[in-house]
Order: C-alpha cells, then structure tokens, then sequence
C-alpha cells in the first residue's frame, strides 16, 4: 500500500477523476500522486512535466519520499511560465501534487491559449533576471551594453542597456514573428546589403544594413557570417506587423503546433 509524503502511515486510496484515469489520493491532506505516463493522460499533454530537462536543473530536495519506490523527490516548477510547484521522483518518474494543486493543473491543461502565446510571444517579455554571461558589445553604441536577460521559459534576449536595441541569435527572429526562417523572403532582400562598420557581437564579423522585407521600408542590420540580426529600439513590434502579412494563419498554426508538440505541450494525432 502506497504512503502519503504528506502524512506519515496515511494509507493511499485509489481515486478515479477522470472518466479513463485513476490515481492515488490521501483522504487527509488531498494530497495525489500520478504514476508515469497519468499526468500526461489528465492533462492531454505529450509528456507528464513539458521541458522537464531545463526544468530539473533548477529542482531541489523536496524532503517528501516517493510513494511507489520510497527514495527522496525533488521539488520543481510543473512549467516555467506557472508558479505550481510539484514533487517529482527521477527514479520511477511518478509526481506528487499536494493538496488543492489538481484545480491549478487543470487550470494550465485548459490554457492552451497561453501556451501558443508563450511559444510566440513570450520570448520577448524580459523577465528582469540578469543572465551570469559577460556583456556583449552593442553594434551601435560599440560598448558592452548587450546583457542577457532570461524570460520565464529559458529563452535568452540580448538588449542593450544603452540604446534598446535587440540582438537575436539566428532563429531568434523566425520564432518571435512565427515565420519559417528569420527573413520573410530573404533571396528578395538580400540584393539591397551594404556594408557597414557595425560588428557583430557574436562573431565579430562587419554586418550589413538590408531592408526586412522586399514590401518595406524597414532596415535592419544583419550579420551575413553568423545570421544575427540587430533591431533598433521599437522595430521588433515593425516585425511582427510585416510577419503578419507574410504567411497564412493556416500555415502559422501547424508550425506553431508543431512546435507544442514538440516540446511535450500536445499531442498530434
């Protein structure tokens, strides 16, 4: 008979909460445990913890023993963008949800909404959390003014202190505008690239100011080594703008999906 982490000698009770899906509840705390693959099922995840690797880096002891295998479970966010904390066994791979924590998960199961906008959006909401990496030279005011900041999902945005502006490592730019690639059609832009005397923060390379989009009059400055791109304060929401007309919302949402997938958000059929 499975124990309560909770409660010391509470007996487990079978409980079904789903019409498919049946867990282990202690009738004195609320406590639930799900084994492998049931948290998953309840909230129609692909994976019981999405971004369990990054997320188990940052787990810690939680003091409660495993109710299936009795060794020690670490305590860890169930998302990177919730507050819910849960007890997680990395040796039978079961989580334990302490009492009045299955509403809060069905809450983050409902919002797929918020899932989509963290895949699109989210990386660019600064979270305010200066990064431990040394700065990077900022291409226009050519000093380390580029700090990294991490957001809430562990994406990394480089801006600077100084002007604003924003570097975005190449895929960057794709992912925030929900394009395929960083350019909408870059085989049409690239014929306007002049050289500049702008370096490359990352490589060192001299960039190039080009146009964004053969239909605009935004300029950018790109690196043609690495595929970093440097967009001046304010110019990331002109992206957004341009991307919009770029590809269909059909096309936008199976990439997106695809996306969710494959970080354990959804299952495709």
């Amino acid at each position: 008979m499975k124990k309560c982490p909770n409660c010391e000698g509470t007996d487990l009770i079978v409980q079904k909460i789903s019409a498919n899906i049946e867990v282990d509840a202690c009738q004195k705390c609320g406590g639930v445990w799900f084994e492998k693959g049931e948290v998953g099922d309840f909230t129609n995840f692909a994976k019981d913890i999405p971004d369990l690797a990054r997320l188990a880096k940052e787990a810690k002891p939680s003091g409660k023993n495993c109710p299936e295998c009795s060794v020690g479970m670490k305590e860890m966010k169930y998302t990177g963008s919730s507050e819910l904390m849960i007890d997680y066994c990395e040796s039978c791979h079961g989580v334990w949800f302490d009492g009045g924590e299955l509403g809060e998960l069905k809450n983050i199961a409902d919002k797929l909404e918020d899932v989509k906008l963290r895949i699109s959006r989210e990386v660019w909401k600064v979270r305010f959390g200066l990064h431990q990496r040394s700065a990077l030279a900022c291409p226009k005011c050519k000093e380390k003014t580029l700090h990294t900041f991490n957001t809430s999902e562990g994406v990394t945005v480089d801006l600077c202190d100084k002007c604003r502006g924003m570097w975005m490592d190449k895929g960057e730019t794709a992912r925030a505008a929900e394009l395929e690639a960083d350019f909408p059609d870059y085989r049409a832009v690239a014929p306007t690239a002049v050289l500049t005397n702008f370096v490359c923060p990352t490589c060192g390379n001299k960039m190039v100011t080009m146009k964004y989009s053969p239909e605009s009059d935004l300029l950018i400055e790109y690196c043609q080594k690495c595929g970093g791109m440097f967009l001046d304060a304010g110019e990331m929401s002109k992206v957004e703008t341009i991307s919009a007309n770029a590809e269909s919302a059909g096309k936008k949402l199976v990439r997106c999906l695809k996306q969710m997938h494959d970080e354990g958000y959804v299952k495709l059929m």
